[in-house]
């Protein structure tokens, strides 16, 4: 009978299987730390969206609340909405930064914002997410204001309708919302923008229950 040596002669079989294994072992995690690297690097990546509106929008609702007084405050919300007398005059201007200012209790509004564009770049990625919305923030403004100013060009609107706020994120978080509702990643994310979007107006509104303006944005509609 032949005993396998203790230690085998170099260019034995032997030898040359204890050389592959470790180089093997060593490739497999290799790559498994590689495909973890970029996997974080693709979830910083997909996070860009939800940051910068954060930033962005984190930014002038922290100016609204700590610098601004109240006639401030309300001049900033009638220059940003997105109303018929603003969309004719500077439709650019008001469509550019009606999304980014809340009133009134933003924060709460803001923090649902950024957890929906973090669930929906998560699963579409930063460009088509962006895209997404803002399509959703476009058509749910010009199919909202195209009601009371088609009112208003046939002599059955008041001045009033011209004229009335209209700011926040309401048609991009919905937009967002039904996206993540019906293509989420993760069922956890569907589940809860399902709910979100299933709730009663009144419990959806940020703020006391009973308010008239405690909305999304500050949308004052009959």
């Amino acid at each position: 009978m032949t005993s396998r040596h203790p230690c085998p002669v170099s260019g034995s079989p032997a030898v040359e299987t204890e050389r592959v294994r470790p180089a093997a072992g060593m490739r497999m995690v290799g790559r498994s730390r590689a495909t973890r690297a970029r996997c974080r690097a693709a979830s910083v990546r997909r996070g860009a969206l939800p940051v910068a509106y954060l930033i962005v929008a984190g930014t002038v609702t922290a100016v609204q609340e700590w610098l601004l007084g109240p006639a401030e405050r309300a001049a900033l919300v009638g220059w940003s909405s997105t109303n018929p007398s603003n969309l004719r005059g500077r439709p650019i201007e008001a469509l550019g930064t009606s999304a980014f200012v809340f009133e009134p209790g933003p924060w709460p509004q803001l923090a649902l914002a950024v957890l929906v564009l973090l669930a929906l770049g998560d699963r579409f990625g930063n460009l088509r997410a962006a895209l997404l919305v803002a399509f959703g923030h476009l058509g749910g403004t010009l199919l909202a204001q195209g009601i009371p100013a088609g009112r208003i060009a046939a002599g059955r609107g008041g001045g009033a309708s011209a004229d009335m706020p209209d700011v926040g994120p309401s048609y991009l978080v919905f937009s967002a919302l039904g996206a993540v509702a019906l293509y989420g990643r993760r069922r956890v994310a569907r589940r809860l923008a399902t709910g979100c979007l299933s709730c009663d107006r009144r419990t959806c509104r940020t703020g006391s229950p009973g308010g008239t303006s405690r909305r999304w944005g500050t949308r004052r509609r009959s």
